[in-house]
């Protein structure tokens, strides 16, 4: 089975204030200087998976988060992670039906997921 990225969006993760890359291929590259937060990127990749993998959405950490993954080391901003992927049909389906059932309250934008391209 193969899910592709569409586009990430991060907030509020060590050097990344806002960003958001689209346009997805199956090889991406990134180049910039130290710091520039090729790997913190990455690295919200990571954190997405691992939240999938333990199927929740949302969830907290589950450690206390050193002050340097806070973007100017602020702890009062909130880490918000998107990220947009290419899912077959069946998988889509299934995982909406998921959804709903941990999140009704969702119902509107779970249905929106329908219908997204």
């Amino acid at each position: 089975m193969n899910q592709n990225i569409k586009a990430i969006h991060v907030r509020n993760y060590r050097s990344i204030e806002d960003t958001t890359v689209e346009d997805w291929g199956d090889l991406n590259v990134f180049i910039g200087k130290n710091n520039a937060g090729k790997s913190n990127l990455l690295s919200t990749i990571s954190l997405s998976i691992a939240h999938l993998r333990a199927a929740q959405i949302v969830r907290p950490w589950r450690l206390p988060r050193p002050r340097d993954q806070f973007t100017d080391k602020d702890p009062t901003r909130f880490l918000q992670i998107g990220i947009t992927f290419l899912l077959p049909a069946a998988l889509n389906q299934s995982l909406r039906e998921d959804l709903l059932q941990v999140a009704p309250q969702f119902r509107n934008s779970i249905d929106m997921l329908r219908t997204a391209v």
